[in-house]
């Protein structure tokens, strides 16, 4: 299936001022992520934590203050994201990531990803930031998967290892 729209999008109504009151804005009208990632139901279901979270104390918070909440909720999809879209051609934006730490870190990344499909540790801990159980950072500092990506090298598969359509 082809996608029309991939471009990750987040708009930062949080920043519209503390008295501006009277609309939320969730989900993609937020925070719309490329749909290859399978993030967005995940990223939705985060933001109606985040309001049931923030509307359980009793009190009614501020309309700013709910949508901190919710944009908050939904950081962890858009780092992944824009992470994974950042090195691509033709990427654009705030989400484009250069310089030398930003190169090392697709570099990093680059490893992680060639051993994904022999590795079970790295699968899991890629898997579980994809998913959006752990955090992106987690793969930095796993000691687990740093010893793997860093010291050893990648299984290569062989074709005949691919699932067939």
């Amino acid at each position: 299936v082809g996608y029309r729209h991939t471009a990750n999008r987040r708009r930062r109504y949080d920043r519209l001022g503390r008295y501006r009151t009277g609309l939320l804005v969730v989900e993609d009208a937020l925070c719309a992520l490329n749909p290859v990632y399978g993030q967005g139901v995940s990223a939705a279901a985060l933001n109606a934590l985040a309001l049931k979270e923030a509307l359980a104390g009793g009190r009614t918070p501020s309309v700013h203050a709910l949508q901190r909440a919710v944009l908050r909720s939904s950081r962890t999809a858009w780092e992944v994201a824009t992470g994974a879209d950042s090195p691509m051609p033709g990427a654009t934006g705030n989400a484009v990531q250069s310089g030398l730490l930003a190169r090392l870190l697709e570099r990093y990344l680059g490893r992680v990803r060639e051993h994904v499909p022999s590795d079970p540790v790295v699968c899991a801990a890629n898997r579980d930031v994809l998913f959006l159980l752990s955090p992106p950072h987690s793969l930095l500092t796993s000691p687990r998967v740093l010893r793997r990506v860093l010291l050893h090298a990648p299984v290569p598969s062989a074709p005949g290892d691919l699932p067939s359509p």
